[in-house]
């Protein structure tokens, strides 16, 4: 796993915060001799097997006890990613597992110093970790769609459409029978490559271009540019303040008329701000908290709708630009 960093500032923390990972993996068991790092460089864990047995809660605390974060959370500011930390686990079962377990002993403890947005951004971003779950999607997408999806949209005019983390495509495909146009904008580099090698550049009449974005942004569409926003099974896992900026953004560049349709958490308050602790990984966003977004803004909301899950009850809001 590799969290990366663009920030000097965040290296110098990455660094200093080397030491106590180490220290903390060897007196859980871990041999020190197996931990490398290079002065700005990722941390790197290459655990061989051993008896010890990890224990996540002191871990975690030594790592906090002993890096320090000199400066506090004005060590890493709002325009910083997190540590960049890569886990190369041995080829030994029990090597693997303590290098899992130290891994997000050390996610648990940089998602607690970084402000939320940075937080979810960095969980969010860790290249391939939702290649699984664009697999099993797949399956169950059809029937999603008839029964969830489609009788919330079906009266939209999807003309110039704005599909907000397409993921691997499954959704794009779909809104491709619909479109004239699709920009597909995802913060995730493989997950766009993946889409664009499933359906290219063009699908039938439907002109498919494709936009990395800053995780808070639309800028690559322009003003009143699209006719829908869509926006299925990924915003669930954004934090509030990263929905904030998007619906800022979807009021910008809807057309008069346009219509949106955004799948989101509904833990609100009562979630964690590391979403891999939520059910479904879910995030801190509620179905009151959106609507609020959507009147700021001047978005009429038209309708909110339970989407009922085994482990969560999510919320699907449907708004206009008048």
């Amino acid at each position: 796993m590799v969290f990366k960093s663009s920030a000097t500032r965040c290296q110098r923390v990455s660094d200093e915060a080397a030491d106590g990972v180490g220290a903390a993996a060897a007196e859980a068991g871990m041999p020190r001799a197996n931990f490398r790092h290079e002065p700005g460089s990722p941390i790197r864990l290459e655990p061989a097997a051993t008896e010890g047995r990890i224990t996540l809660v002191s871990i975690s605390a030594k790592v906090q006890r002993i890096t320090g974060m000199p400066g506090g959370r004005n060590a890493l500011d709002s325009r910083s990613m997190a540590p960049p930390l890569q886990i190369n686990p041995a080829s030994t079962t029990l090597g693997a597992r303590a290098a899992r377990k130290v891994a997000r002993a050390f996610e648990s403890f940089v998602v607690a110093v970084l402000p939320g947005r940075r937080a979810n951004l960095m969980q969010c971003s860790q290249e391939g970790l939702w290649n699984d779950y664009f697999s099993k999607a797949e399956h169950s997408f059809d029937d999603e769609w008839e029964r969830l999806i489609w009788p919330l949209v079906k009266d939209f005019r999807f003309d110039a459409t704005l599909e907000l983390a397409p993921g691997a495509g499954r959704n794009t495909e779909r809104l491709a029978t619909l479109a004239k146009r699709i920009y597909a904008l995802d913060y995730n580099q493989y997950a766009l490559d993946q889409c664009r090698e499933r359906l290219g550049e063009r699908r039938g009449d439907c002109v498919i271009t494709y936009h990395r974005n800053n995780g808070l942004d639309l800028s690559a569409v322009g003003d009143g540019a699209v006719t829908a926003v869509y926006c299925w099974d990924a915003a669930v896992h954004f934090d509030r303040e990263i929905i904030a900026n998007y619906v800022g953004e979807f009021a910008r560049v809807l057309a008069p008329g346009g219509k949106g349709f955004l799948h989101h958490a509904n833990l609100g308050d009562g979630a964690s701000k590391n979403i891999k602790q939520n059910p479904g990984w879910r995030s801190n966003a509620s179905a009151a908290y959106v609507a609020d977004l959507c009147t700021r803004v001047n978005l009429r909301v038209l309708k909110q709708a339970d989407i009922p899950w085994r482990e969560t009850t999510d919320c699907a809001t449907v708004f206009e630009k008048p």
